[in-house]
């Protein structure tokens, strides 16, 4: 990252991290993000306790809202 730049803080919300097109999507922009150096945290609103179905960089923070059953 440059000097002199702000970071960069992004905030996904999505359902759920199970197997689907769209989780698919926000894990791909959430790991590209994250590698550029941007802080990101994927709110999800499904109270799984299981991981994401697809990966995520390990620095990427994972909030699970328990809004859903």
């Amino acid at each position: 990252m440059p000097k002199n730049t702000k970071p960069i803080f992004i905030v996904l919300v999505i359902s759920g991290l199970g197997p689907g097109g769209a989780e698919r999507v926000i894990t791909l922009l959430a790991n590209c993000w994250a590698q550029l150096g941007w802080r990101v945290t994927v709110l999800a609103m499904d109270s799984a306790d299981t991981p994401p179905y697809f990966e995520l960089a390990p620095d990427i923070e994972v909030r699970r809202l328990h809004l859903l059953s």
